[in-house]
């Protein structure tokens, strides 16, 4: 069972194996968008959205069939953070 620790603005989900992430929640093009930062990589999921797919596969997101989310390097934290903050009506 996961651990929940609340921020701020963001919550840590902290699990008992040996990997823990920040979650943020984005609304882009009206769907629901789930940004998991890990140390060395994010992952992303969303509900289908042809757009916002090419949106992450412009990136460098590569699609996981295994988890049916979308992984990308750490490194692009900012970048991706900025596209959905630019795809959301509310921002």
């Amino acid at each position: 069972m996961p651990i929940v620790v609340s921020d701020a603005n963001e919550d840590t989900i902290q699990t008992p194996s040996r990997c823990s992430y920040k979650e943020k929640v984005f609304y882009a093009r009206n769907r629901k968008v789930f940004l998991r930062d890990y140390s060395s990589y994010l992952t992303i999921w969303f509900p289908y959205d042809k757009a916002l797919n090419s949106i992450i596969k412009m990136l460098g997101g590569r699609w996981n069939d295994r988890y049916g989310n979308w992984n990308l390097p750490a490194w692009l934290r900012d970048s991706v953070e900025d596209a959905l903050k630019t795809n959301n009506p509310k921002y």
